[in-house]
């Protein structure tokens, strides 16, 4: 295959990255899916130990799987993943029916299932639109390739929400959410058979611990790396079990049917956050870009739970700017910082560190709700996020002082 017909395929990459998170993203239970778990099982704590299971997982299988993704090749990882994240839709609707092991272990499965995924594509994902971008030199366009990604995931998101609404309004149960997901799983599985594996110069021919190693010590050794990773872990965990609870928090205050709604604006904000992110980072720098958004997503949190009233979703819908920009932000940091050899290997650690902080979170938060309640407990939750921020300003600071 010459040049120009590779270029032309890997050109394709980044069309059929964006359909896959699309598809993917149109997971019309997504909405509901703390109250479908909670009404399977009957509990907070185990329907919030559901995305902890997943998280575990997830855990246990980043940083083997960011060494395979190094040396098996990006495309069949995401394509591996692709197949395993259907099966994990599949279990989460069984769940209804209680089949054979009961509701509760289907879903258990299932979070099994997609925490298996989410670490095959961890770090795989990016690399491979990294070295995609790499190769059609373009790499100076990586914040805004991964913006107009994100935003295929966020306006799919914000579709299944619009039609997860609409179904329930017309008298729809959660189980044919679930069902229905199948679907565009499916098609997302077709986008991901379609691309095509970027060359790499080299592939490390090291033994998987020492590669792991020096991918650790690739992180430890660089300080600004070493504070984003530390800054992303603590946002990711105690931000996604916050995400994954406040459908139970907007309840109190909207009726059932209207919960889906929440997603939806949420999600339309996150599309034209992602869309523009590029330009965003481009214009503030990445670094000042973190700050700016995590202050003010800060402030709009303790306002939204304090008052706790009709206002209070719409404040938080807002906040989704700091999760869709600043991940833009922290992404484009983080892959300068990567070795070209460790590349989905340094992401990985990362996402382990992550995924280890949220396991841990969702299952307090869980906890929490079961005895101080909703509101307090999300309250709580946006105080132990303020960290971040400054974690966000002792780097900005740092990076103006160097310049």
């Amino acid at each position: 295959m010459d040049i120009k017909d590779l270029n032309a395929k890997l050109a394709k990459n980044i069309t059929l990255m964006g359909a896959n998170e699309f598809f993917a993203a149109l997971r019309f239970f997504y909405p509901i899916s703390i109250l479908y778990f909670a009404e399977v099982t009957g509990s907070f704590a185990v329907a919030m130990g559901i995305f902890a299971c997943a998280t575990i997982v997830g855990a246990l299988l980043e940083v083997p799987t960011g060494v395979l993704s190094d040396k098996w090749g990006r495309r069949n990882i995401f394509v591996l993943g692709c197949v395993i994240e259907w099966l994990a839709a599949f279990c989460y609707a069984m769940a209804a029916t209680h089949f054979l092991i009961g509701g509760t272990a289907w879903l258990y499965i299932g979070a099994a299932c997609f925490g298996t995924s989410r670490s095959l594509f961890s770090g795989n994902n990016y690399a491979l639109l990294y070295e995609t971008a790499e190769c059609l030199r373009q790499r100076h366009r990586l914040a805004h390739i991964l913006g107009r990604n994100g935003s295929m995931e966020q306006l799919g998101l914000a579709t299944a929400s619009a039609v997860a609404g609409i179904l329930l309004w017309f008298g729809g149960s959660f189980e044919m959410l679930f069902w229905l997901t199948l679907i565009p799983m499916s098609c997302a599985l077709i986008a991901a058979l379609m691309t095509t594996e970027p060359p790499r110069h080299s592939m490390s021919e090291s033994h998987p611990w020492a590669h792991m190693k020096d991918a650790f010590h690739l992180i430890v050794q660089n300080r600004e790396l070493r504070l984003l990773a530390i800054c992303s872990a603590w946002k990711t965990g105690w931000g996604m079990s916050s995400h994954n609870f406040l459908p139970k928090f907007i309840e109190t205050l909207w009726p059932v049917w209207a919960v889906p709604f929440y997603r939806l604006g949420q999600n339309i904000i996150g599309f034209f956050g992602y869309w523009f992110a590029g330009k965003v980072t481009d214009k503030l720098s990445p670094l000042k870009t973190l700050f700016c958004l995590s202050f003010i997503s800060d402030g709009l949190s303790l306002i939204a739970f304090g008052i706790s009233n009709l206002v209070s979703p719409f404040l938080l819908m807002l906040s989704q700017i700091n999760w869709t920009v600043g991940n833009t932000a922290n992404d484009t940091l983080q892959q300068q910082h990567f070795s070209k050899e460790q590349r989905s290997t340094m992401g990985s650690l990362i996402s382990l560190l992550s995924s280890m902080t949220y396991a841990i979170a969702a299952v307090i938060l869980g906890l929490f709700a079961d005895h101080i309640g909703v509101q307090n407990t999300l309250l709580v939750i946006a105080v132990i996020m303020l960290p971040v921020t400054f974690g966000y300003l002792s780097l900005y600071k740092t990076n103006k002082n160097a310049k």
